[in-house]
């Protein structure tokens, strides 16, 4: 479910989307995502990244200038 979520916080910038990385931990129940985007505003992803941040479930969220 919490993919779902994910997926509908970035939608909007589907077309910006070069890559996804997921990669998850069974015995840890744990989900790592990664997401490279091109031609996508670093304040609009600064927004993002501060919404992901904000989920409860979610124990980290950063950004990372290539």
């Amino acid at each position: 479910m919490r993919i779902v979520v994910l997926w509908q916080l970035l939608l909007p910038l589907t077309a910006g989307i070069l890559d996804v990385k997921i990669s998850t931990g069974q015995a840890d129940r744990y989900a790592d995502f990664v997401v490279l985007f091109a031609n996508i505003p670093s304040t609009v992803l600064g927004t993002i990244v501060d919404r992901l941040g904000c989920m409860t479930w979610v124990t980290s969220a950063t950004m990372t200038p290539a």
